[in-house]
């Protein structure tokens, strides 16, 4: 077995394929694709029971769009240009701070643009980033990082609210149906 760095090879272009630009924040960089891990959405429905009939839906509408995008770092052992603890560190860092970036009381937005998911594609708020470490730990002192860093970020899908005056123009005139 040969000893020396572990050197691990990786699509950069495929990598470079997923744009997550935070607003304000910049564009992290990805080592691997990201993985969409979740993409969800659900509706919501008031029922009625009515005599001689089948259950009445009326349809109250939906939920924002759920997204969880997966990150995955590993050390690959390049200390000059590569994904060294350092750099997995800086980008770790930079993932999480963008929840605290922006102006007070508004939403930490991303513009997301993924490859595999073009319907995916959109405004997001940044609601939550999760850390998992894997693996050895690699280096020592300062340097030392755990080998494998998984990066999970979760997102809504965002639309910007309107006023009240225009509210009437957007939505439908509901009408009360007798059955």
């Amino acid at each position: 077995m040969a000893s020396g760095p572990l050197l691990i090879k990786h699509d950069t272009g495929l990598a470079q394929a997923v744009s997550i630009d935070f607003t304000p924040g910049g564009k992290p960089k990805f080592q691997f694709p990201p993985v969409c891990v979740a993409d969800s959405k659900a509706g919501h429905y008031l029922e009625a029971d009515v005599i001689a009939a089948d259950t009445l839906k009326i349809a109250l509408g939906s939920e924002a769009r759920n997204l969880s995008i997966e990150a995955t770092y590993i050390i690959d052992g390049d200390k000059d240009g590569g994904w060294n603890a350092a750099k997995i560190y800086e980008e770790i860092r930079t993932l999480k701070a963008n929840l605290y970036l922006g102006e007070q009381g508004k939403a930490r937005l991303a513009k997301i643009d993924f490859y595999h998911i073009s319907e995916a594609n959109g405004t997001y708020a940044y609601m939550s980033f999760d850390i998992k470490y894997e693996g050895p730990i690699m280096g020592s002192g300062r340097d030392a990082w755990p080998m494998v860093t998984k990066a999970t970020m979760a997102f809504k899908s965002w639309v910007k609210m309107v006023d009240k005056q225009n509210i009437n123009k957007i939505l439908p005139i509901v009408t009360r149906e007798w059955y």
